[in-house]
């Protein structure tokens, strides 16, 4: 706060705002237009079309040490429904209205078919869930299709994590394996080694020769 006083012209700023003598601005006042401006500056961060921000909190201010985990968040309502709902960095989609096209949420693609997926690279065995284009981009990283499994999207996630937690302790450390780009973090990795049956985890049959037409 004291270097907030000292810039240049702030002292002058302040004066004029609480209509006081520039000797008399506090950095109490200081303060609070640093704390509106700083409001201001989170929710143009939040704006997004379509979405009107009503209330946005931030626990600790002005005072206090600003901490994001014991925040009340934003707030704005949807033009479109009226529908008031939390609303984070990441582009909002209304919990009311239907999803919107292209939309990535669990929602959107709740009851859709996926696949998931055992493929390998070399010595490196992959599982995940994904749709066609997910599985054609690990085909043509050099990958080769173990098993693909179908089945709706939200029983398909479940299940990823069921074989994430059956292996966690197979799971190689990626900073010492050298992965195609479609691995990503490399998080669902194991060595072939690993006994994987991906049907221990998602009931329905194996479908891996419908891979030939993704290429």
């Amino acid at each position: 706060m004291k270097r907030l006083m000292r810039r240049p012209g702030v002292r002058q700023e302040l004066a004029e705002t609480f209509e006081v003598e520039v000797q008399s601005v506090t950095e109490t006042e200081a303060l609070m237009v640093e704390s509106v401006l700083f409001l201001a500056d989170l929710e143009d961060a939040h704006a997004r079309p379509g979405w009107t921000i009503i209330a946005t909190d931030v626990w600790g201010m002005p005072w206090g040490y600003r901490d994001p985990s014991r925040s009340h968040g934003t707030w704005a309502t949807h033009d479109a429904c009226g529908t008031v709902q939390k609303i984070t960095m990441a582009r909002p989609e209304c919990r009311v209205c239907p999803p919107q096209p292209g939309s990535r949420t669990h929602r959107a693609k709740f009851g859709q078919p996926q696949y998931l997926y055992l493929v390998q690279y070399e010595n490196l065995l992959k599982f995940g869930h994904g749709d066609a284009n997910r599985v054609r981009a690990h085909l043509r990283a050099g990958c080769e299709v173990i098993s693909l499994l179908r089945g709706p999207f939200e029983r398909v996630v479940k299940a990823e994590v069921a074989v994430r937690q059956a292996h966690r302790d197979q799971l190689v450390d990626p900073r010492l394996w050298t992965m195609p780009v479609t691995f990503g973090a490399g998080s669902e990795v194991v060595t072939v080694e690993a006994d994987i049956r991906l049907s221990d985890y998602l009931s329905g049959p194996d479908v891996k020769d419908v891979a030939a037409s993704f290429a």
